[in-house]
């Protein structure tokens, strides 16, 4: 059967043992010490720029990224609808939210969790305040709020820009039925990008 020379060296036309000297000829010294350090310096992980990875052990959804030019660094696996996003040039991917998750009701005051994208405040009697993400995490990130009670939304921070101003507040949704706000992070705060009540006519 016929063998497959994996490492592209090309083993030395000459004896193994040099008559000469009796020892290892000075061709094979070099040819099983290149062996040695292609496959990873006798550590069994040959290194990226030899061919291989440079690691030696992974976890069941790992992806390989070049973190350098000549290594190889592991994105460990993002949690469940999450997205890989690319962060520019000459930066590591990411895990990002995707805009397809599906609307999450709220009855009472709530936090927005890593994978919220659609969220409906359906708490009654009282206003709802939701806590959002630190802005600087998730720069660029998109949330949408609706309401379906006659009550108001409101931050638990001052770090909501209204669509009118760019003077930080609370404010989110007005007390009305039918009220949404989409808000993208700017890196500082959270920027109204766009919103409207239940009784307002879009035209595009």
């Amino acid at each position: 059967m016929a063998t497959t020379n994996i490492t592209q060296i090309t083993a030395p036309r000459v004896e193994l043992i040099d008559p000469r000297s009796g020892l290892m000829s000075r061709e094979w010294y070099r040819f099983f010490y290149n062996l040695y350090t292609v496959t990873g310096g006798g550590d069994g992980i040959t290194p990226a720029i030899n061919g291989g990875t440079g690691i030696g052990s992974y976890s069941v959804g790992d992806l390989l990224y070049a973190n350098t030019t000549t290594t190889l660094a592991k994105l460990h696996a993002g949690s469940a609808g999450q997205v890989l996003t690319s962060n520019g040039p000459n930066t590591a991917p990411s895990w990002g939210v995707s805009t397809t998750a599906a609307p999450v009701t709220k009855t009472t005051d709530f936090t927005v969790t890593d994978d919220d994208v659609w969220l409906i405040n359906d708490k009654s009697g009282s206003t709802c305040t939701v806590t959002l993400p630190a802005a600087s995490s998730w720069a660029g990130r998109q949330v949408t709020f609706k309401n379906m009670q006659p009550q108001l939304l409101v931050s638990a921070s001052a770090n909501v820009v209204p669509i009118d101003s760019t003077t930080p507040g609370t404010a989110i949704l007005l007390d009305v039925v039918g009220n949404w706000a989409t808000m993208v992070s700017d890196g500082v705060n959270w920027v109204i990008m766009q919103a409207a009540s239940n009784n307002n006519l879009l035209l595009e």
